[in-house]
């Protein structure tokens, strides 16, 4: 199994990097009806790993860090306080120019991937609401790119921009009323540059722009920096946490006394999930059904040693089930009488 994993997830990053993956999203809903071979792999390696191991998942929900615009006809101004997040081909006084748009969201409250616990990016969606003042207008068919590169919304402009686009685009179909709201399906996207990014550093940039720069067209959403937060983008992500299962109590046991047995009780530390059901197993023997554990131990002769295996499962509500064993060492010390003269 594990090797059927690293085949798969090395042939999702080796697709990863050579196709371009492309979704159309409507009015607050995503269109998901057709899915690239390399999204099925993605799913397939999803379902892999949900029959691995049982998980809860937890979802955060992101604003901007910081957001701006670039204008080619102001190519050294900064768009630091632009109340919107654009991508506009028009006139201005007679010129013709470009507005592409930025943003950028910390993602440091969700852990770095981690092989072990496999605590993927499982959906991400990106919220635009339309400005209230300014409303979408012509071909306005847009993208979404993920960018590298440091930048700084009091700093960036047309001219000085490092940014460099990476991996898929996605594909805002074009608007069918000027004050549409979309929600953008960032899912396989997030996937990846979280999963196998070689440039994850727990920030994500994204690039707002026509697909086809020609006059006249725009779509605009609000920016972190309109007055209503209503408006603001943001960003939804749900990940994976793997539900961990340990046994807490003494591995070994010193028995001194004949007189004096000892009783350990044993218990379950669950990280997270809704227990249907306990199943504790001695020496692959059931038990107890109960939370704990609890076993007493007696002396038996000096010098004597046992090793046991102590086994707990635990079904939860979804009828998954998670296992921990403990190694349990015994060793009983008897008075050590003198040497004969």
């Amino acid at each position: 199994m594990k090797k059927f994993l690293f085949i798969l997830k090395s042939t999702v990053l080796v697709a990863a990097l050579i196709m371009l993956v492309s979704c159309s999203v409507s009015n607050l809903q995503n269109n998901d009806a057709e899915k690239t071979n390399i999204e099925q792999q993605v799913l397939a390696e999803k379902a892999l790993v949900a029959a691995d191991q049982p998980a809860v998942f937890k979802t955060v929900t992101l604003t901007p860090k910081e957001d701006s615009r670039i204008f080619s006809i102001y190519p050294d101004s900064t768009g630091n306080h632009a109340t919107y997040f654009a991508a506009d081909q028009w006139t201005w006084s007679g010129t013709e120019g470009t507005i592409r748009s930025l943003v950028k969201f910390d993602l440091s409250s969700i852990p770095d991937f981690d092989e072990s616990q496999n605590n993927y990016i499982d959906t991400a969606t990106l919220y635009l609401y339309h400005h209230p003042d300014v409303g979408h207008s012509g071909e306005n068919r847009s993208e979404i790119q993920r960018v590298r590169g440091s930048w700084s919304a009091n700093t960036i402009t047309w001219n000085n921009n490092p940014l460099q686009p990476v991996g898929d685009r996605i594909f805002l179909s074009k608007s069918t009323s000027s004050t549409q709201n979309y929600a953008v399906n960032l899912t396989h996207m997030m996937y990846i540059y979280h999963r196998y990014g070689t440039d994850y550093n727990r920030e994500v940039s994204l690039q707002l722009r026509l697909n086809i720069e020609e006059a006249y067209a725009r779509m605009y959403f609000a920016s972190s920096n309109h007055p209503v937060s209503a408006y603001h983008p943001k960003l939804i992500i749900t990940y994976r946490v793997p539900i961990t299962l340990s046994i807490s109590g003494p591995g070994f046991i010193l028995l001194k006394n004949p007189s004096i047995p000892r009783t350990v009780t044993y218990r379950a530390n669950l990280s997270s999930g809704a227990v249907k059901s306990y199943t504790w197993k001695w020496n692959g023997s059931v038990v107890s059904n109960n939370s704990t554990y609890t076993r007493t131990f007696y002396y038996n002769n000096s010098g004597y040693s046992e090793n046991h295996t102590l086994t707990l499962e635990v079904t939860l509500t979804d009828n998954s089930v998670i296992s921990a064993t403990k190694n349990i060492q015994v060793e009983h010390l008897g008075l050590i009488e003198p040497p004969l003269e």
